[in-house]
């Protein structure tokens, strides 16, 4: 069986290999957009002559329909495609489209499923692979796989184990029997959830009301989906890449966002709302990405304070 591959990010290259040597990669179809994981899809598949196709919404149909007929592809899979497949295509191949998704579909529909999982301190993520509908994310279930978030893991190392685990239900997927009526799951609204990509706010730490661990989570969804999660400094913008928590036992109260410790040996300690304290370890700022260890050298002291973003100030 042959496939065709639409995909806008580097997240896919562990399928793309996979199909490959199992000689089963029709072609490729990506979004026209000049971004560095198009482009590095685009070498790749023009090293290993395999048809890449680059169309806008306007060319989609006309392009996947041409893809079809001139490799005879049997399935079509849509990983990380940011555009919705006209219903009127899925009927062009034997065996149907299918979308891959980084959650227990029906949880976390939507385009950041990651970023949402990490930011609500979910213990398990998934790999969801259905049959697709005219609608996002819908769709009867044909594999899914549960995986278990490990401690302090970022949106990118969870990204690219999922990647690697995609692989294997690919297999699963190609030895398929889709002449059987296996049993599909089927999407329930009682357990359906979506969530959008996130907004400003979203992004932000707010020192007076989140814990330490919401804090983490979203420092960990952030890095490096969003560049990290924005907090500000003597009225700058910056954005925390990386914290892990520390024994607060015997720590004297202090208010939320102030820097309780900081030296060159140990790094910066800042108390959260719930008086647990976090180390930051990796700031970017204007000025590049920092150790907690430069800042401390470069005159970051304790007392100072981390403020907490307003909507008003990130406008």
């Amino acid at each position: 069986m042959k496939i065709i591959l639409l995909a806008s990010s580097n997240t896919v290259f562990p399928s793309l290999h996979f199909l490959q040597n199992q000689q089963m990669l029709a072609g490729i179809i990506c979004p026209e957009r000049s971004t560095e994981d198009i482009l590095q899809i685009q070498e790749w598949a023009n090293t290993k002559a395999v048809p890449v196709s680059l169309i806008t919404e306007k060319t989609l149909s006309s392009a996947i329909s041409e893809m079809i007929r001139t490799t005879a592809a049997g399935l079509v899979l849509a990983y990380t495609f940011p555009f919705k497949i006209p219903v009127s295509l899925f009927e062009l191949v034997k065996y149907g489209f299918y979308n891959v998704h980084y959650s227990l579909l029906p949880k976390y529909r939507g385009p950041a499923p990651i970023f949402w999982q990490l930011k609500n301190g979910d213990q398990n993520s998934g790999i969801t692979i259905h049959k697709m509908t005219g609608q996002f994310d819908d769709g009867p279930i044909v594999s899914q796989l549960l995986v278990p978030v490990l401690a302090g893991e970022n949106e990118g190392l969870l990204n690219s184990r999922l990647s690697h685990l995609t692989a294997g239900l690919l297999k699963e997927l190609a030895d398929k029997d889709f002449t059987s009526t296996s049993p599909q799951t089927v999407h329930t609204k009682e357990d359906s959830s979506y969530f959008g990509r996130p907004a400003e706010q979203d992004i932000c730490i707010n020192w007076e009301s989140q814990t330490s661990i919401e804090i983490e989570n979203l420092i960990n969804a952030c890095n490096p989906y969003c560049n990290g999660a924005v907090t500000f400094f003597r009225g700058q913008p910056l954005r925390i890449l990386e914290v892990n928590p520390t024994d607060s036992a015997g720590a004297a109260p202090a208010a939320a966002g102030h820097i309780v410790h900081a030296d060159q040996q140990y790094g910066l300690f800042v108390m959260c709302a719930d008086q647990n304290i976090l180390r930051i370890n990796i700031i970017k700022m204007n000025e590049g990405i920092f150790t907690g260890f430069k800042l401390s050298a470069i005159g970051i002291k304790a007392g100072d304070k981390f403020e907490s973003p307003g909507i008003a100030t990130l406008a």
